[in-house]
């Protein structure tokens, strides 16, 4: 019989997850961060890519062991939220 359970290897495993989440968080601080400048088209389109590269690594690693598979879904959420938040500060308001 055969067996169609995955193989997961800690070490290998844990440096794409890894990978994955890292490029991710810093495509998402890149593409905030170059607002403005001539840079934020390259940068929003290495964003795209990462959250594409971060979807399927949680598709992807959905069976790992001990948790590791929590990460990148977490990943992505920081991504989405830190991409379409707006960190301006409220202007004041008069009554």
């Amino acid at each position: 019989m055969l067996n169609f359970e995955p193989h997961f290897e800690a070490d290998l495993t844990l440096w794409i997850l890894a990978l994955s989440c890292v490029s991710g968080l810093l495509t998402a601080l890149l593409m905030r961060k170059s607002e403005g400048s001539s840079w934020h088209v390259l940068c929003t389109l290495l964003f795209y890519a990462s959250l594409l590269s971060v979807g399927l690594t949680a598709v992807c690693f959905i069976g790992a062991p001990s948790g590791l598979s929590l990460f990148p879904p977490i990943t992505l959420g920081v991504m989405i939220v830190g991409a379409t938040w707006d960190f301006r500060p409220a202007p004041a308001t008069t009554l």
